[in-house]
């Protein structure tokens, strides 16, 4: 994973950490949750990164 996965899974687990403080001052459970996996996705996808298991970015760039 390049540059942008990175960027692209610690926005996803900002956005879930967002949408779950948002959800729980308001009382809305199911954006709570929501956003609690939002958080999680975007923490499993650092966490495959730092394996080595994530795909390529550039896998879909066009070659120069």
């Amino acid at each position: 994973m390049g540059f942008f996965g990175a960027l692209r899974s610690k926005v996803e687990e900002v956005v879930g950490k967002v949408e779950r403080t948002v959800g729980g001052a308001v009382g809305d459970k199911a954006m709570e949750f929501g956003g609690e996996a939002h958080f999680e996705h975007g923490e499993a996808l650092l966490d495959k990164e730092e394996r080595g298991d994530a795909p390529d970015d550039s896998a879909g760039a066009p070659s120069k």
